[in-house]
């Protein structure tokens, strides 16, 4: 009888513990990694998101403004435009407006807003080398989730703005 007793066949309560030991760490440092990865894709993500809307920004003023008939600096931070709609053919009445308190530019159509954007630290838009000049250029800085300050500038073309050669 003794012989059916004596053999072991079976885990001991040691080698059942570090099993667990050993598998809690595998799964904790696989957890850490993964929610760190989440992390940098979403900084990532959002950096992303707000240098392409500034970049759409940018696109839609310039969409607009290549058939500007009369462009008038209201403010330093505000401009207007008249400018032929690209969607209709109609003459409409465009606003360029930056809040530096709220850090925010906004774009308009007949008071009504096309696309505004946030984290704006500046923005500027001056014509060219002449004051009568049909180039103009924008200049936008902002500042992306992770703080640093990022630029962009483009230079806009409007056909029917008289230039100083007219």
């Amino acid at each position: 009888m003794n012989k059916f007793i004596s053999i072991d066949n079976g885990f001991t309560l040691v080698e059942i513990l570090m099993t667990i030991i050993i598998l809690g760490v595998v799964i904790l440092i696989v957890t850490s990694m993964i929610i760190q990865s989440f992390s940098i894709v979403d900084d990532s993500s959002q950096r992303i998101t707000q240098n392409r809307l500034v970049e759409i920004m940018l696109e839609d003023i310039s969409k607009y403004f290549r058939s500007a008939t009369d462009f008038t600096v209201v403010s330093s931070n505000v401009y207007e435009f008249e400018a032929y709609s690209p969607y209709n053919g109609n003459e409409n009445t465009y606003r360029i407006s930056y809040n530096d308190t709220d850090s925010e530019l906004t774009f308009e159509e007949n008071n009504n807003v096309l696309r505004e954007v946030t984290g704006i630290s500046f923005f500027d838009m001056s014509s060219g080398a002449t004051s009568n000049s049909y180039i103009y250029q924008i200049s936008v800085k902002y500042i992306d989730e992770n703080g640093i300050q990022n630029e962009k500038q483009i230079n806009l073309y409007a056909r029917n703005l008289a230039s100083s050669e007219d």
